[in-house]
Order: C-alpha cells, then structure tokens, then sequence
C-alpha cells in the first residue's frame, strides 16, 4: 500500500473523523484548524501534525506543505473558505483536492454548479449523502440501512431480526433451500460480536444480518419472511436543517406528503419558500402538543433532523414508544449512541461517517493505477468492523485466473456477488471472475485497495 501525504484543513466533525480514518489507514496526515482546542483533541487521539491558522491563506498552506501533499481535503464549515483554499492548493501543487460543499445552490443552480467543478476537483457534501440515504431506508422502512452498489443494481440492506421473526433459529443453508431469491445474508452483528456467516450459521434473536440482492430479491424475501413494510406516504421531517431541504425535495418529487416542523421563524418562512407543497409548522418538534398539532401518530415516517443529537434521540425515542412507524434520527456524535446501552434507535444517520466512508473510497483508488482493480464503493458495517467494497476488475487480474474455490483467498473475505454485462449474481466455488466484472467483496480485513490483495500469496493453491 502506498502511504500519501495528506493535508486537511479543518477539524470538525468531517475533518477530524476524515483525518482519523486516513491516519487509520497509515497515511501521513497534516490538520490544519483556527481552534487549538480541537487541534489538542486530534493530537491527542491520532497520530498527525497540527497546524493552528486559517486554511485560505497562502502562508498557511505553505507552512502545511501542501505543495508537497497527493491530496488537500477542505473540511471547514465555510463552502466558500474551502473552495478558495482548494483553489489556492492546486495553484501551490497539491495533486488533488477534495472539498466540502453543503450549500444547495452549488447544487441546484447550474452556473454555480459550473463553477465548482471548475475549482474543486471533487466536492462531497455530507448533507446530501445523509438525505440521500434517508430516502432509500423510507424506500425499503424494512431496513435499519440501505446502501447501494453498482450504480443501484444492487442493494445491500442491514435489517434487525425481532424475536418474533420465523428467521430465528434457522441455519442459513436452510434457508437458501426454502429462498427461491438470489440474496446473500453476507455479515452478521449481535452486540459486539460480528461474522461473516456460512452456511452453518444459525440466525440469533437481535441480530442484524447485512443481506445483499436486488431490490426485486429483497422485497421477496422480506415479504416471505413476513417482515416487509410499504414505502412511506406520509413523513413527519423535525428540523429545518439543510439534510431536511435535500429530503423533503426528493420526498415531494416522489409523492410523498411531507410535514416539517421548524422552531426559528425566519427559517420557517424561507423553507416555506424552498419546499412548495410542503407543509410548514412553526414550532419546537421536541413538544408533545407541537407533534401532535402534526398529527405525528398518522405518519408514515418520523426523521429527526435538528441540529441537536439530544433532541433528535430523545424525540424519535418518544415517538417510537407511542407509535408504530418508521423512525430515523441524525446523530453526528457516537457517544450518545454508546450511552443508551441496549436502548436502541430504530435507524441512525450519521453524516460525518458517511462523508469519512466517500472520502477513503476516494483515496484508496487514487493508491493505484489505471490499470489496477481499484475500489469504487466503500462502506463500513457493523460499528466499522466490517467493509463492504465494489471493486472494477481490471485485465489481467490475478483473481481472473481460476474458479473462486481454486483461488487463495485470505480468511475474513467473502466474494459475495458478481455483475457483469448488467446482471447480478451470488458468487460461489465455481464462479470465474472474468474482466469487466463489479466484484462485491465482504471483509473484517481493513484497507483493501485493489481486488488482488484478497489473495494471500504465501500459501500454496488448494
């Protein structure tokens, strides 16, 4: 694996979780931030140089050697302050810079998209991924999460098995007999400890199995297992923040109903000029009297989305224990996560982690060539003890020579499915990978940057 220089400035919640997952991954990472507490604080948990300044000045970023760096990633709260600094990087000799941009209007607005493509080689934008993500659970209310690979050809859909559930007790190789679907249950958590399960696996009470498959796959198997819920048609948003505009959009563009409730008026009346067709109440969410003027326990869907994780939780918590619903809460510090104990949240978004997730993808491709298997999609399960990663297969790949069973395949890895010419499959022994394949790979094994690596070289074939 090659080690790169990397610089970020800023460190808030992206960046200093940025910064701790690439310093995780045995980069050599440069923190830039005007607050010298939060420097302390990264100092102190990672092993990184920190800079104390302001990252749009030209001085600073020399003194952070960012002529030097392979990738300058600006993670301030300021849109504005992290493309110039992005700009001034690339004219100082950075390789690459990565920028977070949260504003819609860099979105929406096709000349002022225009503008950042121009001036920031890749943008991310932790809001929109976190509504984004949204979107898809009150697609599939069934799931804790849903993420996506191969341009969503693929879902793969964390679900938490009830006591209640027929999949108790059920050994996974009787249940692939009784399943005419192609899905794949390719990891398991119950509590702290997580599996990547073969067929002997007996399904737990309270597990949460991680199931690859289409989407046509996965409604069937749900439904067979009698735990599929309708898409949403009425969702109650708590919190006019900028997650909440991007879902309430895709939610209207979809049909659904949205109600959303916002304690600032000021914001209350812009929002009522952003979402038309919306409906807009004046108020705070974490009141019983406010949700019932909203007529929360006739919702389909409660997404908490305030600025404050404390409300979000206990507010979602609340509507949880009066109703039914689906319920997803956004919660950008994990130490509260860790102090509920086994009080658990229905779903959680977290948007650092997701922007964290995007930006190592990114980076571990840039770690190899054009002709490498390099990742494209990378996510964490599992409280981050397990990557779920789509790799390109390139020619000439080593994994193309032989029959997976044929193959040495390091322990902790499961090549679990296969698409090619458009068409997804589970991959067993005697599966090829072949050139062109998207190859989906499970593994408690961190930092795979090219589907090779899955190969142990040292043991001989089997």
């Amino acid at each position: 694996m090659t080690k790169l220089n990397i610089v970020v400035a800023g460190a808030g919640k992206v960046g200093y979780t940025v910064a701790e997952q690439l310093e995780a991954e045995g980069h050599d990472v440069t923190l830039i931030d005007t607050n010298e507490d939060k420097l302390s604080r990264a100092s102190d948990a990672m092993d990184v140089q920190t800079i104390a300044g302001n990252c749009a000045s030209i001085h600073m970023l020399e003194e952070a050697g960012v002529e030097r760096c392979d990738v300058y990633i600006a993670a301030s709260g300021v849109d504005e302050v992290n493309i110039v600094s992005c700009l001034a990087a690339q004219k100082l000799g950075a390789k690459h810079t990565i920028g977070r941009i949260r504003n819609p209007i860099y979105y929406f607005d096709e000349r002022d998209a225009d503008f950042l493509q121009q001036q920031v080689e890749i943008s991310i934008n932790p809001d929109f991924e976190a509504a984004d993500e949204i979107f898809r659970v009150l697609q599939f209310p069934t799931a804790e999460r849903v993420d996506t690979f191969a341009q969503s050809h693929l879902d793969m859909v964390t679900y938490h098995v009830p006591k209640s559930s027929t999949l108790v007790n059920l050994p996974l190789n009787r249940l692939r007999l009784r399943m005419n679907e192609d899905i794949l249950i390719c990891a398991v958590q119950n509590g702290e400890e997580v599996v990547i399960p073969n067929g002997s696996y007996t399904i737990r009470a309270d597990d949460r199995i991680t199931v690859l498959g289409t989407q046509p796959d996965l409604k069937n198997f749900f439904t067979q297992v009698g735990a599929f819920q309708h898409p949403v048609r009425y969702v109650l948003i708590m919190g006019g923040s900028r997650i909440a505009v991007y879902l309430a959009k895709k939610l209207l563009l979809a049909g659904i109903h949205v109600t959303l409730i916002e304690c600032n008026s000021t914001r209350a009346n812009e929002l009522s000029e952003a979402l038309r067709g919306c409906d807009i109440i004046l108020g705070d969410g974490t009141r019983r009297d406010i949700l019932s003027e909203a007529n929360f326990e006739d919702q389909d869907a409660f997404v908490a989305l305030t600025n404050y994780d404390e409300n979000n939780i206990l507010t979602s918590l609340f509507v949880s224990s009066q109703t039914g619903m689906k319920v997803i809460s956004k919660v950008s510090e994990n130490h509260f996560l860790d102090l509920l104990g086994d009080i658990n949240l229905d779903s959680v978004i977290c948007p650092k982690e997701l922007a964290g997730q995007q930006i190592t993808a990114y980076i571990r491709a840039l770690q190899n060539s054009l002709e490498s298997s390099s990742v494209e999609t990378m996510y964490r399960l599992a409280d981050g003890q397990v990557e779920a990663l789509e790799f390109a297969v390139r020619k000439g790949a080593a994994v193309t020579r032989g029959p997976l069973s044929e193959l040495n395949i390091k322990p902790g890895i499961l090549v679990a499915f296969l698409i090619r010419n458009n068409r997804s499959f589970i991959a067993t022994g005697h599966s090829v990978i072949q050139d062109g394949d998207r190859a989906i790979v499970i593994t408690t094994r961190k930092g795979l940057n090219d589907i090779d690596e899955i190969l142990d070289s040292h043991v001989p074939a089997p």
